[in-house]
């Protein structure tokens, strides 16, 4: 009879690690999402950084340059 009560109290504990493991895991849940929206994110603003550079290039933007005064301008 004292092997069957340890067994319980060996379950017992047992489902407590489950369920601690369990709640870790759901309360990392929106931090994992969170940071794969981070990722897709990142990759996005970089197609469309490379789409601007194309744009810019294709318009034939200058440079800018901090140096120049506003009165230096040319149009």
């Amino acid at each position: 009879m004292a092997a069957t009560g340890e067994g319980r109290v060996l379950r017992q504990q047992l489902s407590k690690i489950v369920v601690m493991t369990s709640l870790e895991f759901s309360e990392a849940l929106p931090f994992a999402a969170f940071a794969s929206l981070l990722v897709e994110m990142v990759a996005r603003l970089d197609n469309v950084i490379e789409e601007v550079k194309e744009l810019g290039t294709i318009a034939c933007f200058k440079e800018y340059d901090s140096n120049l005064d506003q009165t230096d301008v040319e149009v």
